[in-house]
């Protein structure tokens, strides 16, 4: 499961005061493809990768200004993408935990039938 195909599964986001599980993940889903949206999640990767072959030249530190700023975007931009890849994770790993507890809530519903 991703954050992607979480939108695309089109789970309706519902009014606060309902409890729906899938809601509440759907939301959270395209609040995150808005955060990669603003931050040109793409461009940021591409970036990053340019910043990482950079910054893994051996004559990087032959001009320690420009090594030390491309050492201060790359750490900058490597925060921003560790922090959303985050918020998908927990976001995915809440989507198991739900279903995980559902499923043994069934199998208990069905064991005491």
């Amino acid at each position: 499961m991703t954050v992607d195909r979480i939108v695309a599964s089109n789970w309706a986001i519902l009014d606060e005061s309902e409890s729906d599980w899938k809601s509440h993940a759907a939301a959270i889903a395209q609040s995150i493809q808005v955060i990669k949206k603003r931050l040109q999640w793409k461009k940021l990767m591409v970036r990053l990768d340019l910043l990482s072959a950079q910054l893994n030249k051996p004559d990087l530190w032959d001009d320690p200004v420009l090594a030390g700023s491309l050492s201060r975007e790359h750490g900058s931009l490597m925060v921003k993408m560790i922090e959303v890849k985050a918020l998908e994770q927990d976001l995915i790993e809440h989507i198991d935990m739900i279903k995980l507890v559902r499923e043994e809530a069934e199998a208990s519903d069905l064991e005491s039938v």
